[in-house]
């Protein structure tokens, strides 16, 4: 597999990279992606929609009040903080999204995470010798059930019903919402006030996997009309529409679970190895062996209903640690990545109630120009983030 650089002298010569802060580009850039089975995991540190086009301004929105549009309540279904039940199944069983038509579900995401970067920057100069970032995302989001296909598969019409985040690089604090009118006009919150309140769908199959989204044109045409006309080309439209589609269907899988197409019982356990190249510094990916194994923990009574535990571990592991590409040298040390995730299902529907996900990422990386010697820059980061997904009342 071979990985992607970034054009060295490009980013050399280029502010845009660092103009909003280092760290917090650097958090922005080093999504995650993968599956394992009944987990979809993504590291995003930064603001909600930052992965989106930053060539893009919106300055008007769909609007939605109180979190959860209609209901107001806060109050998870389940506690999952006490103990529930065991419950002994007395045979395997096989376990898919099938939940009844015309039920609602309201799930909130919080999402906390933090993280410090320490720069040595001879090569750029453009860096801040130190850089820290803290953020809490919390989303309101809704899905109805809108049928069940023939194939199995479940049409949901979901939305964002309310979007926030806080917060604090470097000592500057920023709190914002999609409740409250001043901040759709803020242009760090644009890209969160361009979805929230606008009624979306998804095709995802009885196993728990999106494979269609649909109500995003109009997102995409109004982003498009904020364009310059010489940016308005179909390659343009073609990549915002991939970027749109994307970040909202990472959000709406944070609410479903992958189920694998065989019988479960307590203590059944898969998982599997594959090599794929993962970002480690802006557009730099290394190749990488991803380890990922899941099992049942058991199955517990809440609430007269029988709900399944899933528990998960993904690491991340560098194939090589030095590579050269063109008049640049780039070497990576003590790169860490490790994703734990517990999700608690109901046996019979397979709909999520809860998750909580905890992601630790620390790198160590380091450019050296071939061309200048004495020149090099280095980010020795740590970064830390947990997931929360409850079904609400």
């Amino acid at each position: 597999m071979r990985p992607f650089f970034i054009d060295f002298t490009l980013v050399a010569n280029t502010s845009e990279f660092v103009g909003s802060g280092a760290l917090l580009w650097y958090f922005c850039t080093i999504i995650y992606r993968f599956k394992t089975y009944s987990m979809s995991q993504f590291l995003r540190i930064s603001s909600l929609f930052l992965v989106l086009s930053t060539i893009v301004l919106l300055s008007s929105c769909g609007k939605e009040g109180a979190p959860g549009g209609g209901s107001t309540s806060t109050t998870p279904v389940y506690d999952t903080a006490t103990q529930g039940s065991p419950v002994t199944e007395s045979a395997n069983k096989f376990i898919y999204l099938r939940p009844p038509v015309g039920e609602v579900f309201r799930y909130r995401l919080q999402i906390v995470s933090s993280g410090s970067a320490q720069h040595i920057d001879s090569l750029f100069k453009q860096y801040p010798p130190n850089e820290k970032l803290a953020v809490t995302t919390t989303i309101y989001l809704r899905h109805t059930i809108r049928q069940i296909r023939q194939d199995s598969s479940v049409d949901i019409a979901f939305r964002f019903d309310t979007i926030m985040t806080v917060t604090d690089a470097n000592g500057k604090k920023t709190d914002l919402s999609t409740a409250r009118e001043s901040d759709l006009k803020d242009p760090m919150f644009n890209n969160a006030s361009a979805i929230a309140g606008k009624d979306l769908g998804a095709i995802v199959t009885r196993n728990g996997d999106v494979v269609e989204l649909y109500g995003t044109t109009a997102i995409l045409a109004k982003y498009m009309s904020q364009l310059p006309d010489s940016l308005k080309t179909p390659q343009t439209q073609t990549r915002l529409n991939q970027q749109i589609q994307t970040t909202i269907s990472e959000y709406l899988q944070k609410t479903l679970t992958h189920f694998p197409s065989k019988a479960l019982a307590k203590d059944t356990a898969w998982g599997g190895m594959v090599t794929q190249n993962t970002p480690v510094w802006q557009n730099v990916l290394y190749p990488t062996a991803v380890e990922s194994r899941e099992f049942v923990r058991g199955f517990e009574e809440r609430g007269g209903k029988v709900l399944v535990v899933f528990d998960a571990t993904t690491t991340v592991k560098p194939s090589q640690s030095v590579m050269d590409q063109g008049n640049a040298k780039t070497t990576l040390n003590n790169f860490d990545l490790v994703t734990k995730a517990s999700s608690h299902v109901e046996a019979e529907t397979g709909v999520l109630v809860y998750r909580k996900i905890t992601q630790d990422r620390a790198t160590n990386f380091q450019i050296q120009s071939k061309t200048a010697a004495n020149q090099h820059y280095q980010i020795i980061s740590k970064a830390n983030e947990t997931t929360t997904v409850q079904l609400l009342q």
